[in-house]
């Protein structure tokens, strides 16, 4: 199962912004594969995403002659790849794709070196030039497990634009121990918090036909996150 999704052609600030929102999603596991030719940005966008990540800017370099390098980014571990200067597939074993992922997430820029070592989930990043050369043309395809989650993406996306925070900064916030994810917003001397709650799955059937989340009265979807916030700002309160 794979998604495709044609973001645009995007200036600096545009893939900032766009990086900004995918660092929220990743997790230990994570494969992100950046395509594209020579010039077309990948080693800047790996940049960005990285110092989104790390809640600041980082230096990096693409590990051209290296091919690996590795940054402890906070709350994720990074393991950056090159497979520019492979001469066979047999040399991508020694990059320690497996180990690296296991660690934390991996960022491979010319994935299509290694086809066949590339784990069946991942999301593909592709730049291209646009007609502006100031701009790139940014794709995205997700593959096997990604293909969900890059909707989840692109639903995000919509939502700041729709809401009015098309242009904020998005700072990644620590949440709790639930599948929950949040992020601080600001624009405009405006701040906002921003929770992505996907719709959890009911699981197995414990005790007279209910699932834990139903014995345990867990929230599945926002319904209840929506009301209690109604219910705050009702009774005059400040409520996210």
């Amino acid at each position: 199962m794979s998604l495709r999704w044609t973001i645009g052609d995007l200036d600096l600030a545009g893939l900032d912004r766009f990086a900004s929102l995918l660092a929220l999603l990743l997790e230990v596991g994570d494969t992100i594969a950046l395509t594209g030719d020579l010039g077309t940005g990948k080693t800047t966008f790996a940049r960005l995403l990285v110092g989104h990540i790390a809640g600041g800017p980082q230096e990096i370099t693409s590990p051209t002659f290296t091919l690996a390098q590795r940054y402890d980014a906070g709350r994720l571990t990074i393991t950056h790849i090159d497979c520019y200067r492979l001469r066979d597939a047999g040399e991508a074993e020694e990059l320690g794709l497996d180990d690296a992922a296991a660690e934390g997430i991996v960022l491979i820029e010319w994935p299509e070196r290694i086809t066949a070592q590339l784990p069946p989930d991942r999301l593909e990043i592709i730049l291209e030039d646009s007609e502006d050369e100031a701009r790139r043309r940014v794709s995205a395809a997700g593959h096997g497990g990604w293909a969900q989650r890059l909707e989840r993406l692109k639903a995000l996306l919509a939502l700041l634009d729709e809401a009015g925070w098309s242009d904020a900064t998005v700072s990644w916030m620590q949440g709790d121990a639930s599948a929950r994810s949040y992020a601080r917003l600001e624009q405009d001397g405006r701040a906002a918090v921003l929770m992505n709650a996907p719709r959890r799955a009911d699981g197995p059937a414990l005790q007279d036909g209910r699932s834990y989340s139903a014995i345990a009265h867990l929230a599945e979807d926002v319904r209840a996150f929506v009301a209690v916030d109604m219910a705050l700002r009702e009774a005059g309160l400040s409520a996210p």
